[in-house]
């Protein structure tokens, strides 16, 4: 009875592991921002790019430097409109092709790195969310096995 029971916590642990562990951070590259209506478009595309990339959970992200190499594209919209303005994200999984949107208003230039930080929270949120939407590789149903009673 003890053989059997120890076979059976094993496969239970087998079988337990990798969906207790967590999954790796997944190979991120973030573009340059698109930027509308903002004086300074070519310095401001390449400053909101970092202060994301500088946010982003590493727990869920690796950044890499292309696209080739990345899981996941990030790609980024600053519009400005008088006071307000709109940070937009679009969220690529390259390899499934899922792809999500986050967003992340505010108003004026004090709140533009709040709002970053706002960005990236919805951004890891988002990630999550899909992550456990993935389906998982499929797993055979273990064969029956005959015991005889002697």
């Amino acid at each position: 009875m003890p053989t059997i029971l120890l076979v059976l916590v094993t496969a239970f642990l087998f079988i337990a592991a990798p969906c207790a562990s967590p999954a790796a951070p997944l190979k991120t590259y973030v573009s340059e921002f698109s930027v509308t209506g903002a004086p300074d478009r070519d310095e401001l595309k390449l400053t909101l790019q970092g202060i994301l990339a500088s946010r982003l959970n590493p727990d869920q992200t690796q950044l890499v430097e292309s696209a080739a190499k990345a899981e996941l594209l990030l790609t980024g919209s600053y519009a400005l409109f008088g006071k307000i303005f709109s940070l937009d994200i679009s969220i690529k999984l390259p390899a499934s092709g899922k792809l999500s949107k986050v967003y992340e208003q505010g108003e004026g230039q004090d709140d533009l790195i709040p709002a970053m930080g706002r960005l990236a929270q919805k951004i890891d949120r988002e990630l999550t969310r899909i992550r456990m939407t993935v389906p998982s590789t499929a797993v055979a149903p273990p064969s029956k096995v005959r015991v005889d009673a002697s």
